[in-house]
């Protein structure tokens, strides 16, 4: 198996470096069309293919630069930083043959990826009808990647850009929209958000293959590509036999003048697809880079809830593998921390709490940000339909770090901890106002040296929280919200939750 990754990683190598050799007239790549929305504020990529040794010439907003197209055949032009500008202009990309893009915008460029939470449509969301009648703005662009996993980086990526109106604003995803939406309204800048999504997707299909080869924590994920691929093939092999069966009782039933009704067996669902390591990478990300950006939102973990020790370790490796490829070292981060939800079958009932937990450990990166949603997920329904909230206090998160704006972007955060003799002391930061939503004491659970959890009486004064427990003469240890599918919570005046927590790390 080794050999055989990798001789694919090789080969991935190869066909990267001459993907564009074949080309003999200028192109671009993905994203640079008509309508598309540049990054402000930042050197912009332009990029593409042309003939080797080619002689490349971008002109934008006055700017004239030049470039030559490398042995391989591709090239890459980086314009000056530019003011953002809502008046369409026209790009020029000259070579032995001219392109010119229309109808293009500066403002703020952002990345929406991840599974279906963020892929759910605005149409099927709670306040989307209205929301819908009234998406009429020119200003903000969004750009689709049509669905691709494919087994080698691509270089090209099906899809255009859009103005948002009623009829688009419907299959746009909803987190996306509400997040731009803010932005508009708050930084009054054109906005273009980029949707690269696929429901029921883990986090090893989105990252490049050749990142996990030598990394242990991918070794589950590797086995888990390779045991849904075997049991895919045996349901094929099962689905030949049956067409075959099939297809002899009909023939059967024809020569007999029978009528024959039964309908054909159907195709067995191939699901290893969007498990297979690199696939998603492949079709939906690497084609973008190295587009500027002004960030990504992430909306991921799901499909990672029963191996929360290996998404602790993949998704900061992915966040930096990310803005390695899109050049961008410093690129905004910004994700979803995976909401309240009753997974029935979860017998121990903390899978979800674990996953949130490895979800934080991203927070150790720079530039990056969480956004809480402990509050407003749906005890039986794996899609939330509040994606207004999660959009909302996304923007939050990127008004404060990335513009730099005076706003609240975060619920309490635990500082400090101090036990007593019977008692234990929580003292949380950006609690002003510290109030709970539900019942206080249903979120905190204690324990002693014997590690035996048990509800905890709370009281709260001013910006700490008391806990104390009859059953627990001398706590030692602190949870709360460590369940997967909370009903209460803790926030501050701006009505933003705390992240849940432990104290421990039994």
């Amino acid at each position: 198996m080794m050999k055989s990754i990798l001789g694919l990683a090789a080969l991935s190598l190869l066909l990267h470096l001459n993907a564009f050799e074949a080309h003999a007239e200028v192109k671009l790549g993905t994203l640079l069309s008509d309508g598309a929305v540049l990054q402000r504020d930042k050197p912009v990529a332009i990029w593409g293919s042309a003939t080797p040794g080619e002689q490349v010439t971008v002109e934008f907003a006055d700017q004239k630069q030049d470039g030559v197209a490398n042995a391989k055949g591709s090239w890459l032009i980086r314009l000056a930083p530019l003011a953002a500008s809502s008046q369409p202009r026209e790009l020029k990309v000259r070579g032995e043959n001219e392109i010119v893009l229309r109808d293009v915008l500066v403002g703020d460029v952002w990345l929406c990826s991840g599974q279906s939470n963020m892929n759910l449509p605005l149409d099927s969301t709670e306040g989307g009808d209205q929301e819908i009648a009234a998406a009429r703005d020119p200003l903000l662009r969004y750009f689709e990647v049509k669905s691709a996993i494919l087994e080698e980086p691509s270089e090209f990526a099906d899809g255009v850009w859009q103005s948002c109106s009623p009829d688009l604003a419907r299959r746009f995803t909803a987190v996306g929209f509400h997040f731009a939406k803010e932005l508009r309204s708050e930084l009054g800048v054109p906005v273009g958000i980029i949707k690269a999504t696929l429901g029921g997707s883990p986090i090893e299909g989105w990252m490049a293959a050749e990142s996990l080869y030598d990394e242990p924590a991918a070794i589950p994920a590797f086995d888990e590509w390779q045991r849904l691929e075997h049991a895919y093939q045996q349901r094929a092999q099962q689905h030949r036999q049956d067409v075959s069966q099939w297809e002899g009782r009909r023939d059967a039933a024809k020569l007999s003048g029978v009528e024959f009704t039964e309908a054909r067996p159907t195709r067995p669902w191939e699901d290893s697809d969007r498990n297979k390591p690199g696939g998603l990478y492949n079709g939906f990300i690497h084609p973008l880079e190295p587009y500027t950006l002004a960030g990504i939102l992430w909306y991921q973990g799901e499909g990672n809830v029963p191996r929360p020790a290996e998404y602790k370790v993949l998704f900061p490796k992915m966040i930096g593998h990310w803005r390695e490829a899109f050049q961008q070292p410093e690129l905004p981060f910004l994700f979803v921390q995976l909401p309240n939800y009753d997974q029935h079958d979860d017998l121990t009932k903390e899978s979800w709490p674990r996953l949130r937990e490895a979800q934080t450990a991203a927070l150790r990166l720079e530039d990056v940000g969480m956004a809480v949603t402990i509050d407003i997920g749906d005890s039986v329904d794996l899609h939330p339909r509040n994606k207004r909230d999660v959009g909302r206090r996304l923007s939050l998160i990127a008004l404060k770090q990335v513009y730099g704006r005076d706003v609240q972007d975060r619920g309490p955060v635990l500082a400090d901890v101090q036990y007593g003799a019977s008692e234990v002391r929580l003292e949380f930061d950006n609690a002003n106002g510290l109030v709970a939503r539900g019942n206080l004491s249903d979120l905190f659970t204690v324990a002693g040296p014997d590690r035996k959890f048990f509800p905890a009486t709370a009281r709260i004064e001013g910006d700490k929280v008391s806990l104390s427990s009859p059953q627990v003469p001398r706590p030692v240890a602190v949870r709360m919200n460590w369940i997967n599918d909370p009903q209460s919570s803790l926030r501050n005046s701006a009505g933003l939750p705390a992240a849940p927590f432990r104290t421990d790390k039994w």
